[in-house]
């Protein structure tokens, strides 16, 4: 009888400090969500390049500050790296190359799904450029335009955010990357 109620006594301890824990784990993962917070992250963005039809991933940076659980602003660099291409044709064809980037700052706001799962929404104005260079002559654009993206982000760990999102630069482009880009990044909370 002794050594039955010693194993209830300590299975209950064991269960009252483990629900304890994940009480305290809890409490600080809604404290972090909740409370206003810096944040920096890296990600690689994927836009399909117009002269050559074909998908090219390269870098992006991005730094915040969330005001609260929902709203935050935002601001980012997206580089749309060095594409090559050879256009056959009379003497020999063309050989260039297209290059650009972007930068953007925009308001955001998240929607959170549940406590490992949010959707969110970005909206603001974006700066790009776009350069073709050919053995035919060079040509560059670049505006100022509507920034907007919406994605999801999972929690990985207490600070760490995976994050997937498509994004909108400005106008349609005509040369180099298209205005529509994927992007998958982490994200850290400080």
């Amino acid at each position: 009888m002794n050594k039955t109620l010693l194993a209830l006594l300590a299975a209950l301890s064991v269960a009252s400090v483990a629900q304890a824990q994940t009480q305290t784990e809890a409490q600080t993962a809604a404290t972090t969500d909740t409370a206003p917070h810096a944040y920096v992250g890296i990600g690689i963005a994927n836009a399909e390049n117009r002269i050559v039809d074909a998908w090219k991933p390269d870098a992006k940076i991005f730094a915040g500050y969330q005001f609260d659980r929902n709203l935050g602003v935002e601001a980012g660099y997206t580089r749309f790296g060095r594409v090559g291409f050879h256009l056959p044709g009379d003497y020999g064809g063309i050989d260039g190359s297209t290059r650009g980037n972007a930068a953007y700052v925009a308001g955001t706001y998240a929607l959170p799904l549940n406590d490992r799962v949010a959707a969110y929404g970005k909206l603001g104005v974006e700066y790009s450029q776009r350069r073709y260079n050919s053995t035919v002559g060079a040509l560059g654009e670049h505006d100022t335009g509507l920034y907007a993206g919406a994605g999801l982000q999972v929690k990985l760990t207490g600070k760490l955010d995976l994050t997937g999102e498509y994004e909108r630069y400005g106008k349609k482009k005509t040369l180099g990357a298209k205005a529509d880009v994927f992007t998958l990044g982490l994200k850290y909370g400080f």
